[in-house]
């Protein structure tokens, strides 16, 4: 159990690093001054704000029930 909850926290911390740079890298193209680039990331950012929305709210349900 130990070494399972290990695991799990080292997933955790690779999944959270991996998101910080991926919403770097998105800020700084909400930032360049081409359009296509920040109309890129406007619309990838909503998709993945529509995706973690999801999952939160499934989350939510989940424990309710």
């Amino acid at each position: 159990s130990q070494e399972y909850s290990r695991y799990v926290y080292v997933i955790l911390l690779n999944v959270t690093y991996y998101y910080y740079y991926f919403f770097l890298v998105l800020q700084l193209f909400c930032s360049s001054p081409k359009p296509a680039l920040r109309y890129a990331a406007v619309r990838t950012l909503n998709k993945v704000g529509v995706s973690l929305l999801i999952i939160d709210l499934y989350q939510y349900l989940i424990e309710k029930h």
